[in-house]
């Protein structure tokens, strides 16, 4: 029985640590898109969208930078959300892969 048991919780942690894989995938996906969009529709350097997708992300919210488009707000205000869930759902896996 322990043998099968320890199987079991081998196969369960393998699939966690595949979910937290993927996730991770797409937290860094959503991240890449939100530097690209702010580079190229923005127009801001490449430091300054990492920087304010990181700042966008976290909730922090400085005011140092901000999108100066229309379209730029729109993304923002949906980028902001949807990152936000994918970093939250990222650490929640996190947190069951080290149960």
């Amino acid at each position: 029985m322990k043998g099968k048991n320890k199987k079991i919780n081998e196969k369960s942690k393998k699939q966690k640590i595949k979910k937290f894989l993927f996730v991770l995938f797409i937290f860094l996906l959503i991240y890449l898109i939100g530097v690209l969009f702010y580079v190229y529709v923005e127009d801001f350097s490449l430091v300054d969208a990492i920087y304010f997708v990181a700042v966008t992300i976290s909730t922090v919210g400085y005011g140092d930078i901000i999108p100066k488009t229309n379209i730029g707000r729109l993304f923002t205000a949906i980028y902001s959300l949807v990152s936000l869930f994918i970093l939250f759902y990222l650490i929640n896996s996190l947190l069951k892969l080290l149960k």
